[in-house]
């Protein structure tokens, strides 16, 4: 008996406080509630997407001023019409057009932009990130 009392005179408190009650709590406005665990669309902004783990939301920048594309799930090229710009290349790296200091690494037709460290910059011919040259 006095348990219940004890829970009723919470429940007293907790909607006086005007807090949410249990129910409102199970309508939760979080993307990843009831989602399998993968990548989603961050409706926010475009420049990131959402990784949802165990319900849990986790927001990942784009490199660069890519945007996510949901269709095959990385950060891609605004503008690109292929919405791949490795599609029909083979695996390996690319020099990134937009932008010198980041990269395209290829793999199975998947494309992923990887950024160089501080200020260097990608030198196709050598496949590294180099300092830029002086002059």
């Amino acid at each position: 008996m006095c348990k219940l009392t004890l829970t009723a005179a919470l429940c007293l408190i907790i909607a006086s406080l005007g807090l949410p009650g249990i129910e409102a709590m199970k309508s939760s406005t979080d993307p990843c509630d009831g989602r399998p665990n993968g990548q989603y669309p961050n409706p926010d902004d475009e420049h990131s997407f959402l990784y949802c783990v165990s319900g849990e939301k986790r927001v990942q920048q784009c490199p660069a001023n890519l945007v996510y594309n949901p269709s095959i799930k990385v950060c891609d090229y605004p503008s690109s019409q292929t919405g791949n710009p490795c599609h029909g290349r083979r695996d390996g790296q690319y020099r990134n057009r937009d932008d010198r200091n980041s990269f395209l690494s290829c793999v199975a037709g998947l494309t992923y932009v990887l950024q160089c460290p501080a200020d260097l910059v990608y030198r196709r011919r050598i496949n590294q990130c180099v300092y830029p040259r002086r002059g």
